[in-house]
């Protein structure tokens, strides 16, 4: 991959080169981050240096050095995909739309920063009940309300601009396709604990005592399973919401979805450890292919027929590896969303 080096004001200085590894790691729901060992040169020695910015043009994503070590004949570089973390919320911001609520809690909190803050494209995950969230840092902000709604975000050049952030959602990419008999899966494992598995849910909301609203989410496939009770406290969760300064009150089935949704959330929570499927995808393979068939944050089908299981597994991670006379290494990093065993 060929990588840039720009200075602070964004002005293109040189082609980077002379590098012993280069790790470039770009992240779906978190920062991402880069390390580059290189030897000593007049362009190496003015401009890997920190604040200045690293673009890899082969996936328009910008880098920004944040430690520099010299020893010797070598540098070594370090830094972070975007730079949210140097910012915080000074102030109290209700999340609900979670592309739009992220983007202004930006703008709101700049202060100098140099960042390009795109328009919303109308992304819907939503928090419906609101979020609130106070003096923090926004890099956890994103990654914390990303991870709940499923997206996405990154800086890349656009449109010329440097350091334009922007909040994406990967997609479903059904003709993505690996399995042990396509041959692009490189290894599985398959592991069943179900000490603390849990397939029915009690959601109690507001209220008190006999008043508590409440329902019950029941995720088993079979009703001749044994049931498996969790307690879920959702008292949290309230009737009553204000929107633009104007008090409101959700109907009975929106307040009963927002219950359903956390009983859901909590029964995933309880049972991530009870099934594990593992498996390590092929980067170069032609029939699903990186880049061009999915790409980070999509989601792929995942079969194995040795274990009759079909999965749909989320890309999260991705992890390029250029070592000197060397082709580029990669390596994928998954989060399953749904698993399906076949009778």
């Amino acid at each position: 991959m060929q990588y840039f080096i720009y200075d602070k004001e964004g002005r293109k200085q040189a082609l980077l080169q002379n590098c012993t590894s280069i790790q470039w790691m770009p992240k779906y729901y978190s920062s991402g981050s880069f390390e580059i060992h290189a030897r000593r040169t007049t362009d190496n020695d003015a401009y890997l240096v920190e604040g200045n910015r690293i673009v890899c043009t082969d996936r328009n994503e910008i880098g920004f050095i944040t430690g520099v070590q010299i020893q010797d004949q070598a540098i070594e570089v370090r830094g972070s995909l975007d730079n949210l973390s140097a910012r915080i919320n000074l102030g109290t911001a209700t999340i609900r739309n979670i592309e739009a609520s992220l983007l202004k809690l930006v703008e709101e909190n700049k202060r100098g920063l140099d960042i390009n803050v795109g328009a919303p494209k109308g992304l819907t995950p939503t928090i419906k009940s609101g979020s609130d969230t106070s003096y923090s840092n926004l890099a956890d902000d994103f990654e914390d309300y990303c991870q709940k709604g499923g997206l996405g975000w990154r800086e890349i050049v656009h449109e010329g601009k440097l350091n334009y952030l922007e909040i994406y959602q990967g997609q479903l990419k059904r003709n993505a396709v690996f399995s042990d008999d396509l041959g692009n899966i490189k290894s599985q494992s398959y592991e069943i604990n179900l000490s603390k598995y849990k397939n029915v849910a009690y959601v109690f909301g507001e209220d008190t005592g006999s008043y508590r609203k409440s329902i019950i989410v029941d995720i088993r496939s079979n009703k001749e399973e044994d049931i498996r009770e969790l307690y879920v406290d959702a008292r949290d969760i309230q009737g009553e919401y204000k929107e633009d300064g104007v008090e409101k009150q959700y109907t009975w089935e929106e307040y009963q979805a927002m219950l359903e949704q956390r009983g859901q959330q909590k029964l995933a929570d309880a049972n991530k450890d009870a099934y594990k499927f593992e498996f390590e995808l092929d980067p170069y393979s032609q029939i699903a292919e990186l880049g061009k068939d999915y790409d980070l944050g999509d989601i792929v089908v995942v079969k194995s027929n040795q274990y009759k299981i079909v999965a749909l597994a989320r890309v999260t991670e991705l992890k390029f590896i250029e070592e000197a006379n060397t082709d580029t290494q990669v390596e994928i990093t998954t989060n399953i969303e749904s698993r399906e065993v076949l009778q």
